[in-house]
């Protein structure tokens, strides 16, 4: 399941696996493998325009049935923002489809060792979604400068991979307390990496929304992708710039923190994203481990 508001202000998508029938999601039969998983997670997603955007670039996608949760934000104007975001989600939700539907399928890039084939699945279906972005803008001067930030997590049992190219964020919530999971791909993450700014700093930086790394701009992209030791009761947060550039940290985990109910948690994300300005389009995923029934 894959989508972009219209002339909707906001959609919100509430799924508890366990209760979700996967043909309704356009899956395939749904394997016994995935069927025993079914009770692992909840999760709930939601995205808006916006205070100041007059159209919504960020596409996401919500398979639970697959494991796959991806936020999308897409840059180059004149609506190719909202195309390349929209491919990017589709090429990858349709990867992971056909890896299921044949296990033992040629991949379009090789396994990274390091990574085993479960944590490379992410980063090369982000791989082979820039391709594809390429392939596009090739074909089309009106999307030659195409692109999109990702942000992904792949659940398989009880592993965590997150992937990610450019500035779109993932964190992980526990006890009350979040931290991130990636590392922002633009300036200002080289700044602070590099720096150890001051927030002062980092506030006065001029180059705050120069992305070094997305989906689309150059021929070979680097995607990294970490494996995340969750707990049950952990959530997984992935968010594009229109939450984390708006919302403090500690502003997120205190929301998270009064409500439990995730649906109500990604709204509140999305107010306050408002509140302070909404100078971008906002989308966030929620993601909740659950404890295996007689664990």
């Amino acid at each position: 399941m894959g989508t972009r508001p219209l002339d909707l202000a906001a959609l919100l998508w509430y799924l508890e696996f366990s209760m979700v029938d996967p043909n309704s999601l356009g899956a395939q039969t749904q394997p016994p493998a995935v069927a025993a998983e079914a009770d692992l997670w909840e999760c709930a997603a939601l995205t808006d325009v916006g205070k100041v955007r007059d159209h919504n670039e960020d596409y996401f996608i919500v398979r639970p049935e697959l494991g796959l949760f991806m936020v999308c934000d897409g840059m180059g104007g004149h609506s190719a923002g909202e195309v390349a975001s929209e491919l990017a989600a589709r090429v990858t939700s349709e990867f992971f489809d056909r890896c299921r539907r044949d296990p033992e399928g040629t991949w379009p890039f090789k396994i990274d060792k390091s990574l085993g084939e479960d944590g490379s699945r992410l980063s090369v279906a982000l791989r082979h979604s820039n391709d594809r972005i390429r392939d596009m803008a090739a074909k089309d001067p009106r999307k030659g400068n195409m692109g999109t930030t990702a942000v992904a997590a792949y659940l398989n049992g009880d592993k965590t991979f997150v992937s990610w190219a450019g500035d779109s964020r993932g964190y992980q919530f526990r006890s009350g307390k979040i931290w991130p999971i990636t590392s922002d791909h633009s300036l200002l993450g080289d700044f602070i990496r590099q720096k150890h700014p001051t927030a002062e700093e980092i506030e006065a930086f001029p180059y705050k929304n120069v992305i070094s790394r997305a989906l689309g701009p150059a021929a070979d992209v680097k995607v990294d992708t970490v494996l995340v030791e969750m707990q049950p009761g952990d959530v997984i947060l992935l968010c594009c710039d229109g939450l984390h550039g708006m919302v403090k940290d500690a502003q997120m985990a205190e929301i998270l923190a009064k409500n439990s109910a995730l649906p109500a948690a990604c709204k509140e994300l999305i107010d306050a994203a408002n509140a302070a300005g909404g100078a971008d389009n906002i989308t966030v995923i929620l993601v909740r481990r659950r404890a295996r029934k007689g664990g």
